[in-house]
């Protein structure tokens, strides 16, 4: 997957931006072969830390042709380039200039059937330097995945690692996708009490501050969807 984060330019929304991701952006992405499905998302609440993005989008890589079959498309780079004209905070410059951020990433774990849904938590770490070696991977697949798919209030729940910036820096290693009905839903799972503890448990075994709140160890934000090929 290549996850795109970004805040756009302050009157976007003014302007029309999201029905220019409705009817222009997320219609021509999904028409680009070797994109199996692209979705646009907005933050609406940020329950858990302080998110430094407001929307970021999903854009799943078929694997024969790779992320070098989609980022050397020349139709993309100068869409891309279109986008921030029209609503990057700085369009005399790059993307970088103006706080795009497009991170490769990989799936490590995620039930055998997913669904998607209007609204997902999008919950970000960087699990402690030892976690890799401890086995930390076969644990959430073996572990994490499984309990967490096993929650009512939770739809569908994948992890994810980011492996390279394309462009920007790397905030987080990893973030898990956690489809919810509604944007209600993460409030809902904060008062299961299983949940609560299975979060506490992951910080001690695996958080980069053992010993702190979960501000210090991972921030949640709720995402709704604004623009999707599934409907």
């Amino acid at each position: 997957m290549l996850q795109i984060a970004y805040t756009p330019r302050e009157d976007s929304n003014d302007r029309g931006y999201e029905d220019w991701l409705r009817e222009v952006d997320a219609p021509f992405f999904n028409s680009v072969d070797g994109i199996l499905h692209y979705s646009n998302w907005k933050i609406i609440d940020s329950p858990v830390g302080v998110c430094p993005f407001t929307h970021f989008d999903l854009m799943f890589i078929d694997p024969v042709g790779g992320y070098d079959k989609v980022l050397g498309n020349p139709a993309i780079g100068e869409f891309a380039s279109g986008w921030n004209d029209l609503w990057g905070t700085h369009p005399e410059g790059t993307f970088a200039d103006s706080g795009v951020e497009f991170y490769r990433c990989r799936l490590i774990a995620e039930p055998p059937v997913t669904k998607r849904t209007e609204h997902v938590a999008f919950i970000t770490n960087t699990p402690r330097a030892d976690a890799h070696e401890r086995g930390y991977d076969q644990w959430l697949r073996d572990v994490d995945n499984p309990f967490l798919n096993s929650i009512p209030e939770i739809l569908s729940y994948s992890n994810w690692r980011v492996d390279t910036a394309e462009v920007g820096t790397i905030r987080y290693t990893d973030y898990d996708l956690m489809d919810i009905d509604g944007p209600e839903g993460w409030e809902a799972m904060v008062g299961n009490e299983k949940m609560r503890d299975f979060a506490l448990g992951w910080i001690k075994e695996w958080g980069q501050d053992p010993d702190g709140e979960m501000e210090a160890n991972f921030q949640v934000n709720v995402a709704e969807v604004i623009a999707t090929p599934d409907r």
